[in-house]
């Protein structure tokens, strides 16, 4: 716990984090969004 508190103290890897954890989570809602309007 006390590494992770380290390395996000530098904010390049802050922003990948960031990045990592919300991201696939956008698409996955992206893709079954653009999949039940495309069928209306």
């Amino acid at each position: 716990m006390a590494d992770m508190k380290e390395m996000y103290k530098n904010p390049f890897f802050f922003t990948v984090m960031t990045y990592v954890e919300i991201l696939p989570v956008g698409l996955l809602i992206t893709v079954i969004s653009a999949a039940i309007l495309k069928r209306k």
